[in-house]
C-alpha cells in the first residue's frame, strides 16, 4: 500500500519528496502567504471587492485597533471603518444566501442522460429537456431525417 502512495501521491521538490497537499502548503506559503493572500490577490472580477476593500481585509487581517487602521489608509474616522467593516459583513451575508438560492436553483433541473460514448462529461453535458428541445429546434429545423 506504502509504494502506491508513494507513486499516487507524492511529489519531489528539490530533491525532497511532499505529499500533494503538502506541496500545495508549501506553494502557498512561498508564492502567496496564505490562502487568505492569495484570494486577494485575484482581480476585481473574481473578487467583488473594491481597492479600498482589499486594502482594509488585509489591515483586519492584522488584528489591527481601528484607530490604528484609520491612521494608515484615507479614511477620515473610525466611524468609517466601522461602516466599512459593517458593509462587507453585509457582502458576506448576501453572498452566503446568493450560494443557496444558485445550490437550490440546481436541484430543480432535471438533466438529460449522459450518452454511453461519453470520454469527457463535464458542465457541457449539464442541458434540461427545454434546453436540448431548443438546440435541436435550432439546428434541425426540417427534422432530423
Amino acid at each position: 500500500m506504502s509504494v502506491y502512495f508513494v507513486k499516487k501521491y507524492l511529489i519531489k521538490i528539490d530533491d525532497r519528496f511532499f505529499t500533494a497537499k503538502k506541496a500545495i502548503q508549501r506553494h502557498i506559503e512561498n508564492e502567496h502567504i496564505s490562502v487568505f493572500e492569495a484570494l486577494l490577490q485575484l482581480n476585481k472580477e473574481d473578487t467583488g471587492l473594491s481597492d479600498i476593500q482589499t486594502e482594509l481585509l488585509k489591515l483586519f487581517a492584522t488584528g489591527a485597533p481601528d484607530k490604528e487602521i484609520v491612521n494608515s489608509t484615507s479614511a477620515n474616522s473610525i466611524s468609517t471603518i466601522r461602516q466599512h467593516r459593517f458593509k462587507l459583513k453585509e457582502k458576506e451575508k448576501q453572498a452566503k444566501v446568493f450560494l443557496a438560492i444558485m445550490q437550490a436553483l440546481e436541484t430543480t433541473k432535471v438533466y438529460e442522460s449522459i450518452h454511453k460514448g461519453a470520454t469527457q462529461v463535464n458542465e457541457r453535458y449539464a442541458i434540461t429537456e427545454d434546453d436540448k428541445e431548443k438546440v435541436l429546434a435550432t439546428y434541425f429545423k426540417n427534422g432530423f431525417d
